[in-house]
């Protein structure tokens, strides 16, 4: 299963932690893990190419973390988007993504 933790600072998205693989089907030919690969890397690469000092990330082997670094408008909305996306697969393979977004940062 994939699972999404949303850390927040009021009302604000500070980082997102995805970890985990789906097992909706083997490795390759695997949609939901293919949909959540396409959906991070897209909103990384928007961002880092709008503004690259707004993010960490760090990816690694069913790992990616991204953090906020710098907030803006288009950066929070671009976050925005992403969850709204996984929130949308959430709904469809509920047995493979799992989000937690009552996470707060300290």
């Amino acid at each position: 299963m994939i699972k999404v933790n949303i850390y927040k600072k009021e009302k604000q998205i500070e980082e997102v932690v995805i970890k985990g693989h789906a097992g909706y089907d083997r490795s390759g030919f695997d949609i939901v893990c293919a949909s959540v690969s396409s959906m991070v890397i897209t909103t990384v690469n928007a961002i880092i190419r709008y503004r690259n000092d707004s993010i960490e990330y760090e990816e690694k082997d069913g790992f990616v973390s991204i953090k906020i670094i710098n907030h803006d408008e288009v950066v929070d909305l671009l976050m925005i988007n992403l969850l709204d996306l996984l929130e949308k697969l959430e709904k469809q393979y509920q047995k493979y993504v799992k989000l937690n977004k009552e996470v707060s940062s300290c």
